[in-house]
Order: C-alpha cells, then structure tokens, then sequence
C-alpha cells in the first residue's frame, strides 16, 4: 500500500508542476569553466492523452549498482490517475526491467478490467520485441 500511495503522491506533484506548462525552458548558470558562456537548457515537457475511451500505460525501468526497478503508472483518457505500480529486481538488466515494467502494467490494466489499451515507453528494443519486430533478446 505505500508504494501506491507514493505513486499517488508523485503523480499529483508532477501533475500540479506541469499542469500549467507547456514548454519549459530553463537557463542554467554560467558555465564555471567558461564563465562568460552561459548554458541554454530547452526542455519541453508533455503527455500525449490516450484517444477517448482508452487507458494508457507509462512503463519504465531502471538500473543501477544496487539493482533494477520496474515501473508503470495507468492513466484515463481524460489524464486521471488510474493505478501504478513498482517492483524492485535484485539483478535484472535494464532490457528485464523494462519488460517486466510493461508486463506489470498490462496484466493490472487486465485485472482491473480494462481491454481498450495504449503502451508507451522509451526502450524501442522492448517495444519491437513485443512487436515481433526483432527477437527478444531475454
């Protein structure tokens, strides 16, 4: 339950900063090394809505020293939060946190009843291994 609840609250937070925002640019401070160079940083945020009737699954993992992490967030065509999830993989690669990701966020979506479905993610060898555009390499 607190890994729900830190979902909830970490989508609400993202959700109130970006609510307002269409592009965000930020302007870092001069370089220290250069200082008479400032760095220009150009950032833009956004989320594309689901089409009208549909769900949609965030997915992500992550890797590090200490292990790998899954995770997905399901969202309402309307943008609302529906459900997310996290799990920790003691010695999984970035490419099995990532599928684990998707798998968790699709069987949830599965779960809670929902067939109309749009997965999105940023590891195209996931998403073309699902797709049966290459073979999956785990």
């Amino acid at each position: 339950m607190g890994t729900l609840l830190r979902a909830k609250r970490g989508w609400a937070e993202w959700k109130l900063r970006t609510s307002s925002l269409d592009k965000l640019t930020s302007t870092s401070s001069p370089s220290p090394r250069y200082p008479h160079h400032p760095l220009n940083h150009h950032l833009l945020i956004g989320w594309d809505l689901p089409r009208g009737g549909f769900i949609k699954i965030n997915f992500d993992g992550s890797k590090s020293s200490e292990g790998a992490a899954a995770g997905f967030v399901l969202r309402s065509w309307q943008g609302g939060f529906i459900k997310a999830g996290t799990r920790f993989l003691k010695d999984a690669s970035i490419l099995v946190a990532e599928a684990t990701a998707m798998r968790d966020g699709i069987h949830t979506a599965l779960q809670a009843g929902f067939r109309r479905l749009e997965v999105e993610g940023d590891n195209q060898i996931v998403i073309k291994a699902v797709q049966r555009k290459i073979q999956a390499p785990w």
